[in-house]
């Protein structure tokens, strides 16, 4: 789900007969086109729309494993989209979303915005759990690493969750985007939750 440029979708396919990428940007959906042919990966079926508009009945059950990551924030009711999810699994959700850190915050505080200092990895795993669902939870260290145009992209989407997003906005994003750059290259240490559940349980 989200697909994007196939961070995910990329080493998944390189592991399993099939992965079917659901993204609803057109250009998202080019970038992963061209990513699995340099890796001469032929066995990705991309569809080009959002989760909320596809035929979930055509879908019932079709996958083993369905899998959101640093994605379903764009989801308004994130219950309506882990009951999809349940759907259109045969066996195992999965979802992965990075824990807050501070120095990522720092550019919500530059631009003013209140992020309301929700725990949104608590928040995601209690809705589960209040759906009556045996949910696992396991964090670890990783590196966020994005290209300075997709790093600049990641903070004007979140930004335009709370504001239309303002010329001032932008530069202050691009400032901030390539004051933690090097060599074309976003990079930030943090902490990513994995949040999993068989739906058979």
């Amino acid at each position: 789900i989200a697909a994007g440029p196939g961070s995910i979708t990329i080493p998944f396919a390189e592991k399993v007969k099939l992965v079917t990428a659901l993204e609803p940007a057109e250009e998202m959906c080019k970038n992963l086109i061209k990513n699995a042919e340099e890796r001469k990966l032929s066995n990705i079926k991309i569809i080009n729309k959002k989760l909320e508009d596809i035929n979930v009945e055509i879908h019932k059950k079709s996958f083993d494993l369905v899998i959101c990551v640093h994605a379903l924030w764009h989801f308004p009711d994130i219950v309506e989209q882990i009951e999809r999810m349940n759907f259109l699994t045969r066996e195992y959700c999965c979802i992965a979303e990075s824990i807050r850190e501070e120095e990522v915050e720092d550019i919500y505080h530059i631009l003013g915005i209140d992020t309301y200092d929700i725990d949104y990895v608590s928040y995601i795993f209690n809705i589960i759990h209040g759906l009556g669902i045996s949910v696992n939870l396991k964090m670890f260290n990783t590196v966020m690493r994005r290209s300075v145009s997709s790093a600049i992209r990641m903070f004007e989407n979140v930004t335009g969750k709370y504001r239309v997003v303002t010329e001032k906005d932008m530069e202050v994003i691009k400032k901030y985007v390539m004051d933690n750059s090097s060599n074309g290259i976003y990079e930030k240490n943090m902490r990513m939750a994995v949040i999993w559940w068989n739906v058979e349980q």
